[in-house]
């Protein structure tokens, strides 16, 4: 029986700790005392330790989770007893060291996937091969994850997904203007965008480099088109970002983005490095320039599910934590504090 959960989330601005943040309010909230250890990757030395039979993770100096994330009201943790009643959830890129938190129930919470495959066998890396065992529960925040890990031979394994942001759901929905420029992110795909942005027929592109919220909205609900050249390793969250703030989407047929319930796209609206090499991407970006309200109409479905998102994860963490896991939760408890049984 679960009484208390422990989330393990790296100190960065990313997807991945967006997604823990967002667990760590809805099991606060729910009644199960839910805090947070941040870590830092350090070449030198381990960030995260056993003394005895207590966890502790490093200090992390400056933690930028605590103000971007401080809607979802974290509250952070340095030490925890491991007892069999504390649920430990580990993203994907701990995996391999599951085992050094018994007693403790363990969780492993695929964010992503492509961070710890052998990638000329396409397999899971060595190290992670043993985190499919029976005793381990594989959560997985994309489809793609979950088929992923069926495939591996993994037995536990339940869909829990995240949803995009309320600043972007709760947007009125509009068209696009007629323009003929489109936003990308340089982070994401950057050879393949920078293969695309070569070409002499490509138009004018508005890059998303250091963008606030608000800064994001204003330049997809500027520009027509978003085009996502990422690797999607999970269920990324530009592309839905983007959808709902009033751009049309085109993403790369890679990854997450291949699967229908992650990316449920039509195919013009999917393209993958051949295309960009040929010119089919740009005829596919003039056509949507010519007519962006139809495209942006054909891609009504998909924005209505990116606004159903929490919903959705509101019920699965439902499934996962009071039905897979039963946890027992004495009332409602939204700020625990202390740190467990340290």
């Amino acid at each position: 029986m679960i009484e208390r959960a422990l989330l393990l989330c790296p100190a960065t601005v990313t997807g991945g700790p967006h997604a823990i943040h967002q667990l760590s309010l809805a099991l606060n909230q729910r009644g199960l005392p839910t805090q947070i250890a941040y870590y830092a990757h350090d070449p030198v030395q381990p960030p995260i330790g056993r003394d005895g039979d207590s966890f502790f993770a490093r200090p992390v100096g400056d933690n930028p989770c605590l103000e971007v994330f401080a809607r979802y009201r974290p509250i952070p943790i340095s030490r925890a007893t491991l007892l069999p009643e504390l649920l430990v959830v580990l993203p994907e890129a701990l995996g391999h060291i599951s085992a050094r938190f018994a007693p403790a129930q363990v969780a492993i919470w695929w964010l992503a996937v492509d961070s710890v495959l052998n990638r000329e066998a396409n397999a899971l890396a060595p190290a992670y091969q043993g985190s499919l065992s029976a005793d381990v529960l594989h959560l997985c925040q994309s489809a793609y994850a979950r088929d992923f890990l069926t495939q591996a031979g993994a037995r536990r394994v339940r869909l829990l997904t995240d949803y995009t942001d309320e600043t972007f759901t709760e947007l009125e929905p509009s068209a696009p203007p007629p323009a003929t420029a489109f936003t990308y992110s340089p982070r994401r795909g950057f050879e393949l965008a920078m293969r695309f942005l070569q070409r002499p027929e490509t138009g004018r592109s508005v890059p998303l480099r250091g963008f606030t919220r608000r800064e994001m909205i204003q330049a997809f609900q500027a520009a027509p088109v978003h085009l996502d050249f990422g690797h999607f390793p999970g269920k990324d969250r530009t592309p839905r970002e983007a959808a709902v703030a009033g751009s049309v989407v085109l993403v790369h047929r890679k990854g997450a983005g291949t699967n229908p319930e992650d990316f449920p796209l039509d195919d013009p609206f999917k393209f993958d490095g051949g295309e960009v090499d040929t010119g089919a991407l740009n005829r596919k970006l003039a056509a949507i320039l010519s007519d962006p309200a139809a495209a942006w109409r054909a891609q009504e479905p998909f924005r209505a599910l990116i606004r159903r998102e929490k919903q959705q994860f509101e019920r699965e963490v439902g499934e996962v934590f009071l039905g897979e896991l039963a946890l027992r939760v004495n009332g409602r408890c939204s700020e625990p504090s202390g740190d467990f049984g340290a």
